[in-house]
């Protein structure tokens, strides 16, 4: 089973247009992946805006050009860090 969270508050520099992202709005992950069960609730909000970035991965998923995260959530967001600024 496949889960799809966005990621908020933290910080992204990207040292090319100098912009800081502080949320990614889309990131897929198996279930069975460290750290993505759920054991608290920290709050709650209104559900994003999903669907552009959901049925674009998706598309490219069964085209068999996209994948899910199997590593924490925490190790996801450092990779996508590194991708940015490598």
């Amino acid at each position: 089973m496949v889960v799809h969270v966005q990621i908020s508050g933290i910080k992204i520099n990207n040292p090319i247009s100098g912009e800081v992202f502080e949320e990614i709005t889309h990131m897929p992950f198996l279930i069975e992946a460290p750290g993505v069960s759920i054991s608290e609730l920290m709050g709650e909000s209104e559900i994003p805006d999903y669907e552009e970035c959901y049925n674009s991965w998706k598309r490219e998923y069964i085209n068999g050009n996209a994948g899910v995260f199997t590593i924490s959530i925490g190790e996801s967001v450092k990779y996508m860090d590194d991708a940015v600024n490598s």
